[in-house]
C-alpha cells in the first residue's frame, strides 16, 4: 500500500514538474522524501529543481547525494554536470559527463551536453563529434541538430551551418531560434529579402520575443534601413526593457541618422545605467557621446567581463623569449582597403627584418582589393583564419611562437577579443583600432602619447600605457592620390567663398558641434560646410536641423562616396577641415593633413577626443588645437574671414608636413618597435607590465 502511495506521488510530482508547476512539484517530492529519506529520485529532482531556480551549489548538493544512494544512474550525472557547467567548473562537468556515457553508452543527452561545453570553451571540432554522436543515437535530436549548426557557424562552415538550421525546422516548425539564425545567416550572404522574410515567420510564431525583433533591426540597419531598424529596435525594448544593448543601438543608430530627438534625456539615462552596470550600451557606441574617459572604462569593464572572459593561465608561456627575432602578430578583421590599413600598411613594410618577424592573422572575410594584395606581399607569414575559432587562433599564433600579440580591432566590427582570453601570446597589445581602454585583464599594454592620454587620465586605462614620442597614429606615405584636378563646380560647391568641410561618419556629427558649424556659416559670408554623405536621412535632418539654426539648408552640400584616391584628391577643393567632437576625425585627419588641409579641432578629454590633437601637435601645428566650443567657433570664424590666413596655414603645412614627425613613417616605425623592444624586456626580466615612454 505504500509502495503505491509513493508511486501515485511520484508520478503526479514528475507530471507537474514537466508542466513547469516547480513549486507544486518541490512540495510533493519533500513529501516523498518524508515517506522514503533515502528516496533517489526525490533528491535528485529536487537537486533539478535547484538547477532551474540557478541556485547551482545547492542544485550540487543535493544531486552529489542522489549518486552516492545511486551511483550508476546516469542522468544524475548528466543534471549535475549542468551546474558545474553554470559555474565555470567544465572539468567537473566534462568528468561527470563521461561517468554518465559510461554507464549508458548510449545516453544522447550526456553527448548533446558535452558538444554545449566544448562549444562554449570554443573547442568547436569536439562539440560537433558530440553532437554528431548525440544525432546517431536520436536522430530526432532537434536540439543537436540546432547546436551543431551554431558549430559550424562558428568554423564559417556556413552551408553546413544552414543544413542543421533547416532539418531543425523540418522536425519542429516552431522552432524559433533557427529562424533567427537562418535570418542572420542569409544577411551574411546579403541575401536580405529571404532573411526578412524569415525574421517575420518567427514573428508569427513568438511576436512577444524580443530577440526576433533585435535581429531583424540588425539586419535592417546594415543595410542603411535605418529608420525602419530603430522601429524594431523599439519594439524589442517594449517587450523586454532590459534587452542587452538596444538601449544603446536605438542612440548608436539615430546618431548615424543625425536624429537628435530626446538625446540628452538619453544620455541622461546612459549615464543611469552604467551606475546600475546594466547592459543598455556597448563600448564602442559611448565614444561618440561622452567626452568622460572614467564613464568609458566603467562600460568597457562591463562589456569586456561579459564577452571576453579571464585569460586562461594554462595558455601563457612560462619560458622567456629567447629567439633571435622578436615575432609580431598583428590581428585584424582589417587587412583590406579598411581605415586603419590604410594608416598602418608602410609600418609593416619597414619594420626592421633583421630584428623582427611579422605574422598577421586575418579574421576577416577574404577580399581581393589592392590593399590585401599589398599586405600578403608584406608579411613574413599571412594566416586567413576567418574560418577557426577563437580557441584555434590562439593555438595557432602560440604554435608560431608569437612574442608580442597586437590587437588592431579593440572593440570595431568583425572583432575577436576573445583570442586573447586564450593567450594569444605573452605580451597582448591594444593598438589603432580602437581609441580607448578596452577595460580587458587580457591586454597587457595601450599605445598611446602624451597628448592621447595625459598623466592624469592614466588611471582610467586598465592597460599600462606605452607612450610614443610623437603621434600614436602612423600614416602611409604611400597612398594612391588620383591623378584628376577636380573644380569646385565638378563638386557642386561654390567658385567663391570659403569651404569648410568634414568628411566623417554622421554618427560622430553631434548637435553641440552641428550647431556651433552653423554659428560659422553666420558669421563667415558666403561660406559653405561640406560634408560626407552617409544616408538620405542624415542629408534631410541636417538640412532641417541647418534651417532651425537660421541657415540656408543649401550652404551645406554632401560629397558622394567614392574611390580612397578620389577622395583625397578632391580635399584640394576644400580651405579647412572642422573636426567633430567628442569623437574626432582619426584616418580622415590624417588624410586631410596629408593632402595640405588644415584642420580645427575641439581637444577633449578622452582618447577619441584627443586624436586630432595628437595628429596637429607633430605636425608642428598646435596653434589649430582648441579647448572649448567658444575658442574653436572663434577660431574657424577669424579664419574663414582672412582668406590670406587660410593661405599661409597651407604653405606652412605643406612644409611642416615635410620636416615634422607626423609623416616621418621611417622615424616612427624605429619608435613603435622600441616599444616593443622595451615590453620584450620587462617580460624577459620577469616583470610585470608597466607603463613606459619611448625616447627619441
Amino acid at each position: 500500500m505504500k509502495h503505491q502511495k509513493v508511486s501515485a506521488i511520484r508520478d503526479e510530482a514528475i507530471r507537474l514538474h514537466q508542466n513547469g508547476k516547480i513549486q507544486e512539484a518541490k512540495c510533493l517530492y519533500e513529501k516523498l522524501l518524508n515517506l522514503d529519506d533515502k528516496n533517489a529520485e526525490a533528491i535528485h529532482y529536487l537537486g533539478l529543481i535547484e538547477y532551474q531556480n540557478k541556485n547551482y551549489e545547492t542544485a550540487i548538493q543535493w544531486i552529489l547525494k542522489a549518486i552516492i544512494i545511486k551511483p550508476d544512474w546516469a542522468e544524475a550525472y548528466s543534471h549535475i554536470a549542468l551546474s558545474y557547467k553554470e559555474l565555470s567548473r567544465y572539468e567537473e562537468a566534462i568528468d561527470a559527463l563521461n561517468i554518465a556515457i559510461k554507464i549508458d553508452p548510449s545516453y544522447s543527452a550526456a553527448h548533446y551536453n558535452l558538444g554545449n561545453i566544448f562549444l562554449k570553451l570554443e573547442l568547436i571540432d569536439k562539440a560537433i563529434t558530440h553532437y554528431n554522436k548525440a544525432i546517431t543515437l536520436n536522430d530526432k535530436y532537434t536540439d543537436a541538430f540546432f547546436q551543431r549548426g551554431i558549430a559550424n557557424e562558428a568554423l564559417s562552415k556556413y552551408e553546413f551551418a544552414i543544413r542543421d538550421y533547416l532539418k531543425t525546422q523540418e522536425l519542429d516548425r516552431k522552432y524559433v531560434k533557427s529562424y533567427i539564425k537562418l535570418a542572420m545567416l542569409n544577411k551574411r550572404n546579403q541575401n536580405i529579402k529571404a532573411a526578412i522574410e524569415y525574421c517575420y515567420k518567427a514573428i508569427e510564431l513568438e511576436p512577444r520575443n524580443d530577440d526576433i525583433y533585435k535581429s531583424l533591426a540588425d539586419i535592417l540597419a546594415e543595410n542603411k534601413l535605418l529608420e525602419d531598424a530603430i522601429i524594431f529596435y523599439r519594439k524589442a525594448l517594449e517587450i523586454n526593457p532590459n534587452s542587452i544593448y538596444v538601449k544603446g543601438l536605438i542612440i548608436h543608430h539615430s546618431m548615424h541618422c543625425c536624429n537628435w530627438d530626446n538625446l540628452s534625456e538619453a544620455i541622461s539615462k546612459l549615464n543611469e545605467s552604467i551606475d546600475k552596470n546594466s547592459d543598455d550600451f556597448g563600448a564602442f557606441g559611448v565614444l561618440s557621446l561622452i567626452d568622460e574617459p572614467e564613464i568609458h572604462q566603467k562600460i568597457a569593464l562591463q562589456f569586456s567581463k561579459k564577452f571576453n572572459g579571464e585569460r586562461s593561465a594554462c595558455n601563457q608561456p612560462s619560458t622567456k623569449l629567447a629567439k633571435s627575432k622578436i615575432r609580431l602578430g598583428y590581428f585584424s578583421a582589417d587587412f583590406n582597403d579598411h581605415a586603419v590599413s590604410r594608416l598602418i600598411a608602410e609600418v609593416f613594410e619597414l619594420h626592421n627584418r633583421e630584428l623582427f618577424e611579422i605574422y598577421a592573422f586575418s579574421f576577416g572575410p577574404k577580399v581581393a582589393d589592392q590593399m590585401t594584395i599589398r599586405l600578403k606581399n608584406t608579411f613574413d607569414y599571412f594566416f586567413e583564419v576567418e574560418n577557426s575559432s577563437s580557441t584555434k587562433i590562439a593555438e595557432l599564433s602560440r604554435e608560431n611562437s608569437i612574442d608580442i600579440a597586437i590587437d588592431l580591432s579593440g572593440y570595431t566590427k568583425g572583432n575577436r577579443t576573445r583570442v586573447f582570453a586564450y593567450g594569444a601570446a605573452p605580451i597582448q597589445v591594444n593598438y589603432l583600432g580602437y581609441p580607448g581602454t578596452m577595460g580587458n585583464e587580457n591586454i597587457d599594454y595601450i599605445i598611446a602619447d602624451k597628448m592621447i592620454i595625459p598623466d592624469e587620465s592614466a588611471c582610467f586605462y586598465d592597460e599600462k600605457i606605452a607612450y610614443l614620442p610623437d603621434s600614436y597614429q602612423p600614416n602611409d606615405r604611400k597612398k594612391e592620390i588620383s591623378k584628376h584636378i577636380f573644380t569646385r563646380e565638378e563638386l557642386k560647391l561654390p567658385e567663391l567663398g570659403v569651404v569648410f568641410c568634414c568628411f566623417n561618419n554622421s554618427f560622430k556629427i553631434t548637435p553641440v558641434i552641428f550647431e556651433a558649424w552653423m554659428d560659422i556659416l553666420k558669421n563667415v559670408a558666403n561660406s559653405v560646410l561640406w560634408l560626407l554623405e552617409d544616408n538620405k536621412i542624415a542629408t534631410l535632418n541636417l538640412h532641417k536641423e541647418a534651417i532651425k539654426c537660421g541657415v540656408d539648408p543649401h550652404r551645406i552640400v554632401f560629397a558622394e562616396r567614392t574611390s580612397s584616391s578620389l577622395h583625397l584628391a578632391r580635399h584640394n577643393c576644400a580651405d579647412i577641415f572642422l573636426d567633430t567632437w567628442p569623437y574626432n576625425a582619426h584616418t580622415t585627419a590624417s588624410d586631410a593633413l596629408w593632402m595640405g588641409l588644415p584642420i580645427i579641432t575641439y581637444r577633449g578629454k578622452s582618447f577619441a577626443s584627443r586624436v586630432a590633437s595628437s595628429l596637429l601637435h607633430s605636425v608642428g601645428l598646435d596653434e589649430l588645437i582648441t579647448d572649448s566650443i567658444e575658442e574653436y567657433k572663434k577660431l574657424a570664424i577669424r579664419l574663414g574671414n582672412n582668406p590670406e590666413e587660410i593661405q599661409k596655414l597651407k604653405k606652412l603645412l605643406f612644409h611642416e608636413k615635410e620636416t615634422k614627425p607626423l609623416f616621418n613613417t621611417e622615424r616612427y616605425t624605429r619608435n613603435l618597435e622600441s616599444a616593443f623592444f622595451r615590453m620584450h624586456e620587462i617580460y624577459n626580466a620577469g616583470l610585470p607590465a608597466t607603463s613606459f615612454s619611448v625616447n627619441n
